[in-house]
Order: C-alpha cells, then structure tokens, then sequence
C-alpha cells in the first residue's frame, strides 16, 4: 500500500518509516528538506500539495510538538485540524489515519490499576491538555465527517536516537561521565515515581498493525503494560553500565508525585490486533548505553 508518514524525520516517525518499508510503498514527509517531501502542517496548501501528489491509502501523523509548553497547546490541535480538514475537502479514500496521542493525556489517575482507554482524560500540563484537544478533534472528523481516523495512545517510547533532554538518556548521561571519573551526581524528582516505558520499535510495529489491520476502536493504547520506578530504572542503568562506583543519587523534591497514567492497560490492543511488546526495558537500555 502507498503509505505518507508524516512527521518523517522525528523520534517515532523515524522508526514508523523503517518499520514500514519493507511492506509497502512508504512516502515521508517532514519539515525539513531531508524527506521525500516537505510538508508543513500549519500550511494549508502545503498538505495540499503532497495529498495531491501522492493520495496515500493510509496517513499516519507523527508529527508534533512534544515539549510541556504554551507551543504545544497552540500547535497541536492546529496542526491535525488542518490535515483533516484538507483531507476531507479534497475526499481523499484513504483506509486509515493513524493520530499519534499521549499517556499524558490521561493526568492524574486513580487507583493502581493499569490505564484502560476509557479512564477520564485529566491532564493539567500544556502538553497533556494539547493532546486532549487534538484527540477531540480528530474524533469529530471521524464522528461527524466519517473519516477513518484512529489514535495511538503512546505512553513513554524511549530508544537510540531520543532526545537527551528525557530522564533516560539525562541518567545515561551522568554515568556514562562517572565511568569517565567525573564525580557523578544523578538527580531525578523523586526515586518513587514511575512510568510506563516502550521501546519505539515496539511503538513503530503496533502503529504498523493499527495501520495494517481492521481496528474496532478509535483509541488504543501503546505501552509495555509495566510499571518502573525512577529507582528501579537507575539501577538498570547502572547494572548495564557495569559501574564500579555508584554515583550519588539525588531526590529534588520531598513532596510524592501526583499518581500519573504509570502503566498501560494493552488488552484492547492484544486482543483487537494480536500486538504485543517484544523488547525489554534492560535490552533497550543496553542498546543506548552501547550507542551513546
């Protein structure tokens, strides 16, 4: 199948274009000129052009700003507004349009159970609120305009090539400098918080079965469907290290963490598509450490 990838040269849009390829015909697209085609998305007639050029069976946007910033909340929403809009003005037929969304939509949770998609969207950051808004557009287009939109509800993808401004590859980091005799000090909120870690792979090939195969739902999570804390990641890190000395490992806050969306119930998408997480926390660890 002919497939656009938009968002092309980013952390998952990398990963989705690789993914793909083997398969079918994949186009990408970025704003940047290293693509097979530039698009920008705040431009009209730029989603325009490439629509026009290439009518992709299915569109996947990985495309987006992932910072917790006022820039979040005024792109993100815009941006799949406009590709939908575009999309249904010129009727483009295409199977699937596949939205990338965020466990951070989801906010503060309730209870220790994993996340199903149902939960109530809570989130209180620019970013988690932006990609509330853009899911709620991107569910008007399919409600209203019958477009044939699905959302992939990604909790935290990590991997070679993510950007170091994330915890992972900050810890990575210091300890890569501590194994150099640097004095090492490792300082995270707090060592009781937790998240739900993917491996972008794992990220890329669930997208590809969303893509691929017939969906029942208009959301689905990705995740691991396990729960690590800061701790339990530091001494990962440190394990896959091969560190002599441990460096000094600091807590900024005294204060616990408000109980965020920390673990993905991927039931719907086992059961819907047969997808489920290949590659483990240590072994996608052990890749980035080796590639720093």
């Amino acid at each position: 199948m002919k497939i656009l990838v938009i968002g092309s040269n980013g952390f998952i849009g990398k990963a989705v274009c690789h993914e793909l390829r083997s398969d079918h015909e994949v186009f990408c697209a970025d704003r940047s000129v290293d693509a097979d085609f530039k698009i920008d998305l705040l431009e009209k007639e730029s989603i325009r052009k490439v629509l026009t050029d290439i009518s992709p069976e299915i569109i996947i946007n990985c495309a987006g700003v992932v910072e917790n910033s006022e820039k979040a909340i005024l792109t993100n929403p815009v941006v799949t507004l406009n590709l939908l809009q575009v999309i249904s003005e010129l009727k483009v037929r295409s199977r699937k349009i596949v939205l990338t969304g965020s466990a951070g939509e989801y906010g503060e949770v309730m209870g220790n159970e994993a996340v199903k998609e149902e939960v109530a969207l809570r989130a209180e950051s620019f970013y988690g609120r932006s990609k509330i808004l853009e899911s709620s557009v991107a569910l008007y287009f399919k409600d209203v305009q019958k477009l044939p939109v699905v959302i992939a509800r990604i909790f935290n993808p990590i991997g070679i090539g993510m950007h170091p401004r994330f915890l992972l590859p900050k810890i990575i980091a210091t300890v890569s400098g501590t194994e150099e005799g640097k004095a090492g000090k490792i300082e995270v909120n707090r060592l009781d918080a937790r998240r739900d870690y993917i491996d972008v792979r794992d990220v890329a090939g669930a997208i590809k079965d969303i893509a691929e195969k017939k969906t029942k739902h208009s959301t689905y999570n990705i995740g691991s469907g396990i729960s690590t804390s800061n701790k339990e990641l530091i001494d990962i890190i440190i394990k896959e290290s091969g560190l002599r000395e441990m460096p000094q490992i600091i807590e900024s806050s005294n204060n616990p963490e408000p109980h965020l969306a920390d673990r993905a119930d991927i039931g719907r998408i086992k059961s819907d598509l047969g997808w489920i997480p290949k590659i483990s926390l240590e072994n996608t660890v052990k890749e980035i450490i080796k590639n720093k």
